[in-house]
């Protein structure tokens, strides 16, 4: 029986916060999925996701500073604090 699980692919990456803030200012300003992704070196339905996060956003102009990246947790009561 198998009690320490190894992942086979790094598929699953967490990526850093500044980049995908760097990718989505980049896909504001120029625009394309596919580019910006491959520029940025992360995957482009990753990117789709979040810039569709994005838009359900407020409009204002500070929104992508105020953008979270990751996840939370499923049953999560109080607000995450480690910023």
């Amino acid at each position: 029986m198998v009690r320490n699980y190894t992942k086979k692919t790094a598929r699953t990456t967490n990526i850093p916060p500044g980049i995908i803030q760097r990718a989505l200012e980049d896909y504001n300003t120029h625009g394309g999925t596919r580019s910006t992704a491959s520029m940025f070196n992360i995957p482009r339905s990753t990117l789709r996701e979040y810039i569709k996060k994005l838009k359900t956003m407020p409009a204002d102009t500070d929104s992508i500073s105020k953008f979270k990246v990751g996840y939370s947790k499923h049953r999560q009561i109080f607000a995450d604090m480690t910023k």
